[in-house]
């Protein structure tokens, strides 16, 4: 890219992994993070399998 420095953007990605680490061994390790991030998700699938496993007992 022209007119950024190369060191900014080595820096840049050195942050940005740092900073996905850091987000992964949050929500790996604090159970409260990981249920407050994922309990809508986990609720959408669990939802979505009781619905097929209706559909599946009616077929």
């Amino acid at each position: 890219m022209p007119g950024i420095p190369v060191a900014l953007l080595r820096n840049a990605t050195l942050f940005a992994a740092f900073g996905s680490m850091y987000f992964e061994i949050t929500f790996m390790s604090d159970v409260e993070h990981r249920q407050q991030f994922f309990a809508p998700i986990i609720d959408e699938v669990e939802r979505a399998l009781a619905v097929r496993a209706v559909y599946l007992a009616e077929r």
